[in-house]
């Protein structure tokens, strides 16, 4: 993979995982997945180590929905293929467009949200990979978070917590009928 940039003004998140191979390590793609445009590609290594469901605000807000569906994984199971110069950041707890982590990763083009990107993990959004409908088990989600701040109610049988899973009380499934309302409070 050729970098967009002149050599010697190569930032250095270009040269680290999701943008650039580990060395010495072969990367053997499961998924591959891109933006709306195709301007950017992206393969994926393996299986999610986790598959959440996220209703914070941040995240309807971020993502302009009720919630957000995001699989995490390793950032070295993670690699763009296409595109690293048409990438976009924006760093939510500073309100700043540049690659300070964590950090969210959109198509400069099309504006497709590609990941939420963490200093050593990474969140991708599994409707961007070209998955098999339906989507595999180990797609599906296992959890919600922050479900009390919810604007939809979702009788699925998934585990549901007020805030991180594990970390917060666990709302039963039949507590429905609260969309709409801060639980947090």
């Amino acid at each position: 993979m050729t970098s967009p940039f002149p050599t010697a003004l190569l930032p250095e998140w270009t040269t680290q995982p999701p943008y650039s191979p580990t060395p010495g390590v072969p990367f053997e793609p499961t998924w591959h997945g891109s933006c709306h445009c195709q301007g950017v590609h992206f393969l994926v290594r393996g299986q999610p180590l986790d598959v959440k469901f996220c209703h914070c605000t941040d995240c309807q807000t971020l993502q302009a929905a009720p919630f957000q569906w995001a699989a995490i994984f390793h950032k070295e199971d993670v690699l763009v293929t296409e595109g690293v110069g048409e990438l976009e950041f924006y760093a939510s707890s500073s309100h700043k467009q540049e690659h300070e982590l964590p950090c969210k990763v959109y198509c400069r083009a099309c504006h497709t949200a590609l990941f939420d990107e963490g200093r050593r993990m990474l969140m991708l959004f599994p409707t961007l990979l070209d998955l098999p409908r339906p989507i595999p088990g180990g797609w599906k989600a296992r959890c919600h978070i922050f479900y009390g701040s919810r604007v939809v109610d979702i009788n699925d049988g998934t585990p549901k917590w007020k805030g991180h899973k594990d970390e917060s009380e666990r709302i039963p499934e039949g507590m429905l009928g609260c969309a709409g309302k801060d639980l947090m409070s």
